[in-house]
């Protein structure tokens, strides 16, 4: 949770100074990731981004970080643990498809979907998306207006292999290779099955090698993402480096050491590919240690790794892989992302308590509910308790109302009292049960979305329904490992998540101040939030999808959206934040939104950071959510994510939920999801990647409405609200006559000052609108005022005209550096296209029109910036805006 939710890494020394490599290897360094997208529709003529595939990131605590700078190596020891690292994602350049065009391989990809296209129905031709990734295979290949394939009533596996097979020229796999796919997962999503397979080579798994089929109820195929596989992998299995070292060296570079003597084998691996269970040599309260060969593509080579999971200690789990000849560190990622009956509360202690029932949904959780015939707070998918003393254990309490540190009750009856006012630490019974009931309310809440057994959920016992088991969310309550944060770890299936709920101290030092995050269920939905996109993005196997810029922000995004989804209300976290208003974001989530946060445009504004950026995201699904209602987006949210790729960008989420209506409503809603996503800047044409990569657009497609052509491009009256943002970057000097949007009051000093009339309706723009007491008191002072209106997609043909109608009333004439300008704003450049100095002829108010060309941003998303200034003293400045409109003629 924000402030700082998303990685609380309490890092240890490496053994080595920060920086220094190892000389491990001569491989070269240069490793070039190459990804682009590709627009079948127009064959060669295509948008192309190159998505920062795992990007590298610093683990960050506060929300004000900016986005890490490309990096050669793993880096050194942050504040809070150790960086991301994925040894793919160096050297990256954009990739340019004309150029790609001679390689026989892209070539090959080129032709065969080519002549998948001109094989569909005309009507649906130009509806074939695909985006190809760095293994030069569909990161991506769907239809948004219909099915791939026709009805087949084989059995979904049949017909996923079926459908590679007879196009292996387009997904690089042959008919041997497609044989021995592993299928990881089948999940049935009423009707719908989603099928994860992973590459195999003499049965050792290729790294994030997946490929994920969707076949609908009429057994079609739906869709079809590949992960990085490696067509044509070959790899001799024998390596220099035993799984001890590595072992050791994993933890090397995880900044620990590995304790000396024998490893204790709980689990011995089936096949030569398969996984090994380790005990973890920390000792007890350390997760095992899974362990396994992987191959991995470098330099698109094939590198045999060791591949483990290793816990190191408090919000330091991570997924490695280390060469098996070199001992190479080539991928880290943290696994920690941030941020019966009893007596809870239904959202935080802000509202009331209640008596809610502990046995849930008894058609999912069977007869037993929650607890079982448990008396502690432990049951089928939670096991809550106390872990002050930050070992990820049980705390040794037993206290009333606590046995080994879960909350308890001889009769079932969690009733704890709770005084709001009072140090938290002596309200952990009431804590506790209110914990264990929120994440089985999330638990019941996203299975009935579709986040079940066979899709990766979170169960000791799956009754048979598919996944793997095992795994209840290790729920721990006032963590000691931290302050003003929470997080939550995700293994993949059938390994357990963790986790960690802390006190915020709110900068105080009194205890009784210290609010708990245990008792808000904003931030125990978040947090739950975390474990179901990343079981659902890539498949329940692969949880380190959501790494990168654009990927890490949604997955910050969709956690924040459970929340205000689930309680129907767009604020997080307020009452750890101790803020009614805005929650723990910059601003609540609304409709419009607030401009801090409304369009993919704003990603990056002040740095990259996932909290800011998984805003954007976040408001687009709350605008989504009021456009078609919770039942509807909230299922196209969660059946969306499985249509996601590893590696997404918003633009392939986007594509998700599209993909999702398409699949559950015959697309019933295609033109409203598309009208919300242009509004926020991911329409039709913007173009963006899994990195700072991103063009904003706010286009529909042609059968949703205009999106080139003659006529209004942008207007408004001001007679509602836009999303105009005052003050948008900080920088506003003036004390009062402050730009709104409203009612304007006439005020008089030897002439009008303000006008009372607008040009249309009642409302307009005007620096303070009410008259005071007189003339000069609500007047611009102090300086400059400024106002920027929302995002606008500008045509990329026509005759661009901005006009709008004005007044600068400059009472004394004291100084003609009084002004009143309007710039538009492209990115980070603002373009100064109009300015009224004070002079003679404006010393009363007087509406007057004026037109500028905006040829020269053709083609651009911008805004528009208007600024009016007081710059002297003896001056009475007003100023007012009403009819701003662009045309394209």
């Amino acid at each position: 949770m924000c402030p700082s939710e998303t990685h609380f890494w309490a890092g240890r020394s490496l053994a080595r100074k920060p920086g220094q490599r190892r000389q491990l290897t001569n491989r070269r360094t240069s490793r070039m990731r190459k990804t682009f997208y590709l627009w079948s529709a127009i064959a060669l003529a295509v948008s192309l981004v190159l998505p920062q595939l795992a990007k590298t990131k610093a683990a960050e605590d506060l929300p004000i970080a900016s986005a890490a700078p490309e990096r050669r190596g793993p880096q050194g020891p942050t504040a809070f643990g150790l960086p991301n690292f994925d040894i793919r994602s160096e050297s990256q350049e954009r990739f340019d498809i004309r150029a790609a065009a001679d390689d026989p391989v892209v070539k090959t990809r080129l032709d065969a979907i080519e002549a998948f296209r001109e094989e569909l129905d005309p009507s649906v031709r130009g509806q074939l998306k695909v985006e190809l990734n760095s293994s030069k295979v569909p990161k991506t290949f769907f239809n948004y207006a219909a099915p791939l394939s026709e009805v087949n009533s084989e059995a979904p596996d049949d017909i996923a292999r079926d459908f590679l097979s007879s196009h292996s020229e387009i997904f690089g796999l042959n008919a041997r290779e497609i044989k021995k796919l592993r299928l990881e997962s089948e999940d049935n999503d009423r009707g719908t099955t989603f099928l994860n397979y992973e590459q195999t080579v003499a049965g050792i798994t290729v790294f994030h090698g997946h490929v994920q089929v969707a076949v609908n109820p009429s057994g079609q195929v739906f869709s079809v993402n590949e992960g990085y596989l490696i067509p044509g992998v070959s790899i001799k299995t024998k390596h220099k480096i035993g799984e001890e070292e590595a072992l050791r060296i994993a933890f090397d570079q995880a900044g620990s050491e590995m304790p000396a003597g024998t490893l204790n084998v709980l689990k011995e691996r089936e096949s030569k590919g398969g996984a090994r269970t380790i005990a973890n040599p920390l000792g007890k309260g350390y997760e095992d240690i899974i362990s396994e060969l992987r191959v991995m593509e470098v330099d698109e080579e094939p590198v045999l790794t060791w591949h483990a999971f290793i816990d190191i200690g408090p919000s330091q789990w991570y997924e490695m892989s280390i060469d098996a000849d070199t001992g190479e560190l080539l991928f880290r990622s943290n696994l920690y992302s941030d941020v019966a009956q009893g007596t809870v509360f239904t959202i935080n202690p802000l509202g009331a308590r209640s008596i809610q029932s502990f046995v849930g949904d008894a058609t999912i959780n069977t007869a037993a509910g929650w607890l079982g015939p448990s008396t502690v707070s432990t049951g089928n998918n939670v096991d809550a308790y106390l872990d002050t003393d930050r070992n990820n254990q049980p705390d040794p309490i037993n206290t009333p109302g606590l046995v080994n540190g879960h909350s308890s009750a001889a009769n079932q009856d969690f009733t704890f009292p709770f005084a709001l006012n009072v140090d938290p630490r002596t309200e952990q019974p009431a804590a506790v049960s209110n914990l264990f009931y929120f994440c089985n309310i999330m638990h019941d809440f996203v299975y009935n979305l579709g986040f079940t057994e066979a899709a990766g959920n979170f169960q000791t016992d799956n009754f048979g329904r598919g996944g793997v088991g095992n795994d209840p969310v290790n729920a721990e309550a006032q963590d000691g490992s931290g302050t003003n944060n929470a997080n939550f770890s995700t293994p993949p299936d059938g390994q357990r998540p963790r986790m960690q709920m802390f006190l915020f101290t709110l900068g105080t030092t009194a205890l009784n101040d210290d609010r708990d995050g245990d008792l808000d269920g904003d931030v125990i939905l978040h947090e739950y939030g975390h474990g179901v996109s990343n079981r659902l993005v890539g498949g329940p196997a692969n949880t380190s999808c959501l790494g990168g810029t654009q990927a890490g922000a949604m997955g910050e995004g969709w956690s924040d959206y459970w929340a205000i989804t689930f309680f129907n209300d767009g604020r997080v976290g307020e009452y750890v934040a101790n803020n009614e208003v805005n929650g723990i974001r910059r601003a609540a989530y609304t409709v419009p939104a607030n401009p801090v946060h409304d369009s993919y445009a704003d990603l990056g504004v002040g740095g990259f950071e996932v909290h800011r950026d998984g805003e954007v995201w976040a408001a687009t699904l709350w605008d989504l959510r009021t456009q078609l209602g919770a039942a509807v987006a909230d299922r196209l949210v969660l059946q969306g994510m499985k249509f996601t790729p590893c590696s997404p960008s918003m633009l392939n989420a986007r594509d998700g939920i599209l993909q999702a209506d398409q699949n559950i409503n015959a697309g019933a809603n295609r033109c409203a999801i598309w009208t919300v996503f242009a509004r926020h800047g991911m329409g039709n044409s913007a173009v963006g990647n899994n990195g700072t990569t991103h063009t904003a657009a706010t286009d529909l497609p042609t059968d949703c409405g205009p999106s080139t052509g003659t006529g209004p491009v942008f207007f408004d009256d001001f007679e509602t609200d836009r999303g105009w943002a005052v003050n948008p970057n900080g920088t506003d000097t003036a004390t009062t006559g402050i730009w709104e949007r409203g009612i304007p009051q006439a005020t008089n000093s030897n002439g009008v000052k303000q006008l009372a009339t607008t040009i249309s309706g009642v409302n307009d723009l005007v620096t303070g609108r009410l008259a005071g007491a007189s003339a000069g008191a609500n007047d611009i002072d102090g300086g400059t005022t400024s106002i920027r209106s929302p995002l606008i997609a500008l045509p990329a043909s026509g005759n661009l005209t901005l006009s709008f109608n004005f007044y600068l009333a400059h009472g004394s004439n004291a100084t003609s550096a009084d002004f009143l300008r309007v710039s538009i704003v492209s990115g980070t450049t603002t373009t100064q296209v109009f300015q009224r100095l004070g002079q003679a002829a404006d010393i009363d108010a007087a509406w007057t029109s004026t037109s500028v060309s905006l040829n020269a941003f053709a083609g651009q998303s911008v805004r528009i910036l208007i600024q009016a200034a007081d710059a002297a003293t003896g001056s009475l400045v007003e100023a007012a805006i009403d009819d701003v409109r662009i045309t394209a003629q």
